[in-house]
């Protein structure tokens, strides 16, 4: 069986992608039969789950744990593994070869729906894990076969190796150091489990009950309207 991921709304990526924001994530939705594969075992219309990284120089990046030779690490052109990706070579790659479809949800402040803010702290521990992830040594965690590995490890049928990182492991990791608390363990964590239709991810409060924050609302993104 095949699922199909049904949003409310299209947007165009050139428009979006002034608005994204350190912390949204990106939902891929892969076409053709691996694709209904990797959705079978876990019982999902995602196969992989990224997340959008703003840099200071306002550059937008994508930092994602994949298998992929399209997709190269831009310091240290690594294809295995965590990898921080220029977004926009990204996202015209994937939709201009049809490889499937590509979802963004937005991380967002409750009560104001503002980007969320870093301390500088939190850029700091971003700065060293991402100098961390990067490294050639640092892999994608596929030993079984990708989604049905992760759904393996949640029933605890399966050992975490802290060097190797499933895509969703790899985002709720990084949401740890943004100060967010998950309301479980980032390696017990699926890319279904990004999607609206699942329970809030977050703990009610985070740093210190200062903040909560929330995933808005899923729209698809294409190349042009």
């Amino acid at each position: 069986m095949a699922y199909t991921v049904r949003v409310g709304s299209n947007v165009e990526w050139r428009t979006l992608r002034e608005t994204i924001c350190s912390g949204d994530i990106l939902l891929c939705q892969t076409y053709g039969f691996f694709g209904i594969l990797e959705q079978i075992p876990t019982d999902s219309p995602y196969t992989h789950v990224a997340m959008f990284l703003r840099c200071t120089n306002n550059r937008l990046y994508i930092l994602e744990s994949a298998i992929d030779k399209s997709y190269k690490d831009v310091i240290t052109e690594k294809t295995d593994g965590p990898k921080l990706v220029d977004a926009d070579k990204y996202i015209s790659h994937y939709l201009g070869t049809n490889s499937g479809m590509l979802t963004y949800r937005p991380l967002r402040m409750r009560g104001t729906n503002r980007p969320f803010s870093f301390s500088e702290k939190q850029k700091k521990n971003i700065i060293n894990e991402i100098a961390f992830l990067i490294q050639p040594s640092v892999k994608y965690e596929r030993k079984i076969g990708d989604l049905a590995n992760a759904f393996f490890r949640i029933y605890n049928l399966e050992i975490s190796d802290p060097n190797y990182f499933f895509c969703s492991e790899l985002v709720s990791t990084m949401y740890m150091h943004f100060g967010i608390y998950l309301r479980r363990p980032s390696d017990k964590f699926i890319p279904r489990d990004f999607c609206q239709k699942q329970e809030d991810l977050f703990s009610v409060s985070m740093n210190k009950g200062k903040k909560s924050v929330y995933l808005g609302t899923e729209v698809t993104i294409v190349l042009r309207i």
